[in-house]
């Protein structure tokens, strides 16, 4: 089974009285099929999760949510085979669906500093400053950040799917805060 592990972990975490919504965006489900089949597998022996399928940057969450956790494709919203616009309307919608004082985690592959967007399509990562710059700008505050998942040896440069960076890469992790 692909994906779907944090949902799972969410879904037990909560308990039976919350809600896990697990998103997979239209545009990734086009580019590769298989991901609504595995998010069906992924979510199949847990009530509490609700599985949503839109546009990426029209979630369409039915309730304003406490948190979004988003990992290892944020990136996704900057490759170019996705619309003119995406980041932005993607971001605004994130923020728009959380309550007030709602928390963002974002979790990615780290580009090589200062490269903002420029890998992003050929390596699948993205730089941890633009994450910052763009959900701040947005009205996010950065709150706390983590290196659980710092692997200081990754050069950064080569694609994430490569063989042998896969599961090894250097990775930030990043909570948000939406103004309460």
């Amino acid at each position: 089974m692909r994906g779907g592990y944090v949902t799972r972990l969410l879904a037990r975490a909560v308990g039976d009285d919350g809600r896990v919504y697990a998103f997979q965006p239209e545009e990734f489900i086009a580019f590769r099929s298989e991901y609504a089949a595995e998010q069906d597998t992924a979510v199949a022996d847990y009530a509490n999760v609700t599985p949503l399928r839109a546009p990426v940057a029209a979630p369409g969450f039915p309730e304003p949510l406490d948190t979004i956790i988003t990992v290892m494709n944020f990136h996704d919203l900057y490759i170019p085979q996705m619309p003119e616009g995406t980041s932005a309307n993607a971001i605004a919608a994130l923020h728009a669906a959380l309550k007030p004082g709602g928390t963002l985690v974002v979790v990615d592959h780290s580009a090589v500093e200062g490269t903002g967007t420029q890998t992003t399509d050929a390596t699948h990562r993205i730089d941890r400053q633009t994450v910052i710059d763009d959900l701040t700008a947005a009205g996010f505050t950065l709150e706390a950040e983590s290196d659980l998942y710092s692997r200081p040896d990754d050069n950064r440069e080569v694609n994430m799917f490569e063989p042998e960076v896969s599961g090894q890469t250097d990775q930030f992790a990043l909570r948000f805060r939406k103004a309460g």
